[in-house]
């Protein structure tokens, strides 16, 4: 799966109501440094998305 591809499970899953999500060989299976840069996007899209689970816990 290319990268494109993962984001885009990882964006369409958090709209959908995800509160996390597990990555195996699609992530492992990189070059370590090309796999250290994907997770650090999805981290980025995690934690700017309106839909971060930090949402879940905020009294507005």
């Amino acid at each position: 799966m290319g990268d494109r591809e993962l984001l885009e499970k990882v964006r369409i899953s958090f709209e959908a109501g995800a509160t996390g999500l597990v990555f195996g060989r699609n992530l492992c299976q990189r070059p370590f440094k090309n796999a250290l840069e994907i997770a650090e996007r999805i981290k980025r899209l995690m934690t700017e998305s309106k839909f971060s689970t930090s949402l879940l816990w905020s009294n507005g």
